[in-house]
C-alpha cells in the first residue's frame, strides 16, 4: 500500500509541476514553518466519544498560486514531524482557499510514514500572524 501511495503521489506533483501557464500569469511560490496540534475525538474500541489533545507536529511546507486569481487558491506540500506523544515522519498534500487578509481554509490528505503508515484526511483553517 505504500508503494502505491507513493507512486500515486509521484504522478500527481508530475502532472501538477508539468502544467504551463499562459505568459501573463505567474506562479507564486510560498512556504511556512511551525508547530501544530489540536483535537481527535473517537475511538474504534469503545462505543463513546472522547476527546483528546491531537499528536504534536514540527512542520514545513511550500505552497504555489497563480497570480491572477481573485481568490487565491493554491496546492501545498508538507512534511512533518511528529515530536508528541510518540515519533514519527509523515507528508501530506493540500489544497488551500484564501479566505481573508489573514485566514486561510485548507483540505488534504496525510500520511504518517514512519514508524507504521497511516493515512488519513485533513481540513481546517490556519489564522496567519505576519512577523514585520
Amino acid at each position: 500500500m505504500t508503494v502505491r501511495s507513493v507512486i500515486a503521489t509521484t504522478v500527481s506533483l508530475v502532472l501538477l509541476v508539468s502544467t504551463q501557464a499562459a505568459w501573463a500569469q505567474k506562479l507564486v511560490l510560498g512556504g511556512a514553518f511551525g508547530a501544530a496540534s489540536g483535537v481527535e475525538g473517537g475511538d474504534a474500541n469503545s462505543s463513546s466519544m472522547q476527546f483528546r489533545r491531537a499528536r504534536t507536529q514540527i512542520f514545513a511546507s511550500i505552497d504555489g498560486h497563480l497570480d491572477e486569481d481573485a481568490a487565491p487558491e493554491a496546492f501545498a506540500l508538507r512534511l512533518f514531524a511528529e515530536v508528541e506523544p510518540h515519533a514519527g515522519l509523515g507528508a501530506g498534500a493540500r489544497y488551500l482557499r484564501v479566505l481573508s487578509p489573514r485566514l486561510t481554509g485548507f483540505v488534504g490528505a496525510t500520511s504518517v510514514l514512519l514508524p507504521r503508515t497511516l493515512v488519513g484526511a485533513d481540513m481546517g483553517a490556519q489564522d496567519h500572524y505576519p512577523l514585520s
